[in-house]
């Protein structure tokens, strides 16, 4: 059996680090434990979407980037109180709960967190409340199971991004995540999160010793980096859905976007004259972004052209731009989105 690597890599970006995660398992062929820490973020899952798993408007205001992975299942959310763990291999030595039984051995026998045990769904979990999340990606020949561990994390913000204001009024194809009540493993043992790794490491590589890796020495990695930083990324890899919203006397429009989150269609439930107006909702609509600003733009230019639906086209403007979250993602330009400027260490 090949001996198992362990690399630390020390940016605390999450495009950074997955970009990197992504083209270790592209590129290289060894078994491969990896760690990382990221500031704070919304992980989206490869078919979810971002409108319904978090509060898109509060994650902009608090500066918490929205990001989709590489891998399927759930939502989760990173903060520098999480570590980050994946572990690569064949696709013939892949177990779903392998990593997850070891991580909770270890929290077990080294640091008597009695109660870590792991659950059909290969979540780690200590006395019913999850502390540890995990998707998996197959690629070829090759494999990685990575996952969460709630350390010391910010639970109070981590479930208040989590709660999308739209959910309920939107109906979504994909994958939806799971509600799991979480905890930290801090609150049963005040684990320090150099001792963690080390006793990690030790455990699926039988030593302490452990590589920094510069993204930059794996190969791809900045093209990863870019396309997983991109809007059509982010967003454009939104599986369709339909948002129902309630207008007043009975009203109701409903929004259909197709997959990238651009409308496709356009409803209006209101009955007599008004619907008349639906050909002109349409021509406003379609084609525009799922995104607060950007329908309110289109309604507001309908409503200066059509002088008998202006007042009824500024009314349903107003309600889509107050509750429709604009579409928010890093640029390359904001400071968080540089891959060398946050390399600290554990």
């Amino acid at each position: 059996m090949s001996a198992t690597r362990v690399l630390l890599l020390p940016s605390r970006n999450v495009f950074t680090n997955l970009a990197a995660e992504e083209r270790l398992l592209q590129s290289t062929n060894a078994k491969t434990l990896l760690f990382y820490i990221n500031t704070p973020c919304v992980v989206l899952g490869r078919t979810q979407n971002a409108f319904n798993e978090a509060d898109v408007s509060f994650a902009k205001q608090q500066q918490i980037a929205i990001v989709r992975r590489r891998s399927g299942g759930g939502t989760v959310v990173h903060d520098e109180g999480n570590l980050n763990f994946c572990w690569m291999t064949s696709r013939d030595e892949y177990s779903p709960k392998k990593a997850a039984l070891m991580i909770s051995e270890v929290l077990r026998n080294e640091f008597n967190v009695s109660g870590a045990h792991v659950s059909d769904r290969a979540d780690i979990m200590i006395d019913g409340m999850k502390i540890s999340g995990a998707a998996y990606r197959i690629s070829g020949n090759r494999a990685y199971h990575h996952g969460t561990l709630l350390v010391k994390s910010d639970l109070e913000q981590l479930s208040r991004v989590l709660r999308s204001p739209l959910r309920g009024d939107l109906t979504a194809s994909g994958t939806k995540s799971v509600r799991s009540k979480v905890t930290n493993v801090w609150v049963h043992q005040e684990v320090g999160m150099q001792q963690l790794v080390e006793a990690i490491a030790k455990r699926f590589a039988g030593t302490e010793h452990m590589r920094t890796l510069s993204p930059y020495e794996v190969d791809g990695f900045e093209r990863e980096r870019q396309e997983i930083m991109s809007h059509g990324w982010v967003y454009g890899q939104t599986p369709r859905f339909q948002y129902e919203v309630e207008l007043d006397q009975g009203r109701r429009i409903t929004l259909h976007a197709k997959k990238g989150s651009v409308i496709e269609n356009v409803e209006l439930h209101a009955g007599g004259e008004h619907e008349s107006k639906q050909h002109g909702l349409r021509d406003a609509l379609v084609g525009r972004a799922f995104d607060g600003g950007d329908l309110a733009q289109g309604l507001r230019a309908s409503a200066g052209s059509i002088a008998e639906s202006g007042a009824f086209f500024r009314g349903i403007a107003d309600v889509l731009e107050a509750r429709v979250p604009q579409q928010f993602w890093q640029r390359e330009e904001d400071t968080h989105a540089g891959a060398d400027e946050n390399l600290i260490g554990l």
